[in-house]
């Protein structure tokens, strides 16, 4: 089949190679000004990958102290007000939330909390 994009002058696409076209184009316009609102959003991915570049050299004394930092940078780099982390027990029907990170407005998620499984699925 041709590739409309790449087909000479004068031979034709079928039906389907152009509505793939159009959808190629119509997805990379959607890229595009998705990449433009990031931008225009004020966020720059050199920031994001740098704070995430500190992180990953930091030693920490514990694995809760390293879970605290990496909550805490999502919750700063992507805007949150609340980040946890939770494991589920299937045994006791549980989910219990390992870790969290609250700024004043957010959920305030506490560590700790056990949740039934039916209240958070």
């Amino acid at each position: 089949m041709k590739d409309p994009l790449t087909s000479s002058p004068g031979e034709q696409a079928s039906p389907d190679t152009r509505h793939n076209a159009q959808s190629t184009r119509d997805d990379a316009h959607a890229t595009h000004a998705s990449s433009e609102q990031w931008q225009a959003s004020g966020r720059d991915n050199g920031v994001y990958l740098h704070s995430l570049s500190e992180l990953a050299g930091c030693s920490f004394a514990s694995t809760t102290e390293a879970l605290g930092a990496t909550l805490k940078l999502i919750v700063d780099q992507l805007g949150l007000r609340s980040s946890f982390v939770t494991a589920i027990d299937r045994e006791t029907c549980q989910n219990e939330v390992i870790a969290a990170y609250n700024v004043p407005g957010g959920c305030d998620v506490p560590a700790k909390a056990l949740l039934e499984l039916p209240e958070t699925f």
